[in-house]
């Protein structure tokens, strides 16, 4: 299985009867962390839709790619086990 393969595996477990909409008037910003599960429907306009994105990370964090990486090695020794 690849890693996109899992990507999609994991959010196929989400229970998408507790998602919670943000409904923001066009031209808004919603801010949020990274690490929030969140998605966004299909853009029906003709415009672009942007996003930015800041990161900080504080000196002896693990960063980001450390931190999926140590994920996706203990959800595949997890799946090994069952």
């Amino acid at each position: 299985m690849t890693a996109v393969d899992e990507v999609h595996a994991a959010v196929a477990r989400i229970d998408v009867s507790r998602l919670v909409p943000l409904e923001v008037p066009a031209g808004s910003v919603a801010y949020f962390g990274s690490l929030l599960v969140h998605r966004s429907l299909p853009n029906r306009s003709a415009e672009d839709r942007r996003a930015l994105l800041f990161s900080y990370q504080p000196k002896g964090y693990e960063s980001m790619r450390e931190v999926q990486a140590r994920q996706l090695a203990e959800y595949r020794a997890q799946q090994a086990r069952a």
